[in-house]
């Protein structure tokens, strides 16, 4: 971890149940030290079913809905489930109705500007990354993490919100994410990834509250390999200047989007010759994975923003790991090897 500045200092932070935990921040987030992550490719929704099974509070926080069968799990058990959607999700509507006729109404927190995607579940369980709470067959970035501490920060950031945020659907949306309305059904090679790994201890740095800037994760990086995947390119402009940030200072890029993007990425590759890239009909990741080849130091950007600028409330994790870096690196390859072939 780099060395703080004078304005970067610790903080007392008084969680949602009265506990207290510390932890140093710099106000864009929060540097812990975690014991261990879980890193996969999908959500293996049993296991967490088994994972949190003494839990009895559950917060989720998620952009599209359509798991409802682990949703009645964890009523089944006994669980107080609340359940943070976006109503500019297509499956909002559906997702309302069956939460409602579950019994949930009050349990639900409509939130016009939420992207992210969490599970929370005393009294340390948190998953966050790229996959909604749907049964995906994508390649997806997906973080667990058994931590008290880590639990606390994002159970104050999920408190923040609900206290900050509009629960109404008054606003219109900000972001310029422009999906096609068939998407979801140009999918042509069914993904499935059951693999996982353990890494820790380990040092993070996460921000839970607020935009993530893709400007931000590429100052500094200079002469390095760094492979960008996304769903979509929400902002070309924006886009093509973080593009030509990052060639400029001479590093190798490559990018890996969803089929959807093709057009975008195909004027990024016009602007930028030097510019490697690729498209699959699987991919719905967000992750910035970068590698120096001068020292082997290897660094993996876990979110859940697309490659652009957003005004949603976004989250995404930075983490020093060889392991990692490589788990991430060898399943990208299996899926662009099956192209390949």
């Amino acid at each position: 971890m780099s060395k703080l500045n004078k304005e970067q200092k610790l903080r007392t932070y008084k969680c949602f149940e009265e506990r207290q935990y510390t932890m140093i921040t710099d106000g864009g987030g929060a540097y812990l030290t975690i014991k261990q992550v879980e890193a996969r490719i999908q959500l293996n929704f049993d296991q967490i079913l088994d994972e949190i099974k003494d839990s009895t509070e559950v917060d989720i926080v998620t952009y599209s809905l359509q798991k409802f069968d682990f949703i009645a799990n964890l009523i089944k058990a006994g669980k107080k489930v609340r359940i943070m959607l976006n109503p500019h999700s297509r499956t909002f509507d559906d997702a309302y109705k069956q939460l409602k006729d579950m019994g949930l109404e009050s349990s639900i927190i409509r939130n016009d500007t939420i992207h992210s995607k969490w599970i929370l579940a005393d009294p340390n369980f948190v998953y966050t990354g790229s996959q909604n709470l749907v049964d995906s067959d994508s390649f997806e970035n997906v973080l667990i993490f058994n931590d008290a501490d880590l639990y606390s920060y994002y159970k104050d950031a999920f408190t923040k919100i609900c206290n900050d945020h509009t629960r109404t659907n008054t606003i219109k949306p900000r972001n310029k994410t422009f999906i096609p309305k068939n998407y979801g059904n140009n999918t042509s090679m069914p993904y499935e990834n059951t693999s996982s790994i353990l890494v820790g201890p380990l040092k993070i740095k996460t921000s839970a509250l607020g935009t993530a800037s893709w400007n931000q994760k590429f100052n500094g990086y200079h002469n390095k390999n760094i492979t960008i995947t996304t769903l979509t390119i929400p902002s070309f402009d924006y886009a093509d200047m973080i593009v030509g940030k990052i060639l400029a200072q001479g590093n190798k890029l490559k990018i890996i989007a969803n089929d959807i993007a093709k057009d975008s990425l195909k004027k990024l590759k016009d602007a930028h010759p030097q510019l490697d890239t690729c498209t699959l009909p699987n991919i719905h990741s967000k992750l910035a994975l970068i590698s120096d080849p001068q020292n082997g130091r290897k660094i993996v950007w876990s979110s859940s923003q697309n490659l652009g600028s957003s005004t949603w409330t976004e989250d995404l994790i930075h983490i020093k790991s060889v392991r990692v870096y490589d788990y991430f690196w060898f399943n990208l390859g299996e899926v662009l090897g099956r192209v390949d072939d």
